[in-house]
């Protein structure tokens, strides 16, 4: 047998620290709930960063709560890593251009 390197929580010390009282990490927010419950709030809260993701993300990290304003006026109009805005370019034809058909 191995050493345990690392000592295993006991359950008593768990439900200890899921039960204690605790504040969003983030400043503007002003959830409060159990340490236990924290994470599910996270996975919710309007001011936690997640990347701008999706088919036209640009990658940038965005409050949750701000997501939508960033994809409708930044994103898609002004960020230069945009997806969208590049295909945008690609499709712009060069001033003066002209198509001529050729006869054949």
């Amino acid at each position: 047998r191995e050493p345990l390197t690392t000592p295993l929580p006991s359950a008593f010390a768990s439900a200890q620290v899921s039960a204690l009282d605790v504040v969003c990490v983030h400043d503007k927010c002003t959830w409060k709930g159990t340490c236990g419950s924290l994470d599910c709030h996270l996975a919710e809260c309007s001011d936690e960063l997640i990347a701008c993701s999706g088919e036209d993300g640009c990658g940038a990290l965005v409050p949750r709560g701000e997501m939508a304003t960033h994809r409708q006026f930044v994103c898609l109009q002004m960020c230069p890593n945009s997806k969208a805005k590049k295909r945008r370019k690609r499709r712009r034809r060069p001033a003066g251009y002209r198509y001529v058909r050729r006869s054949s």
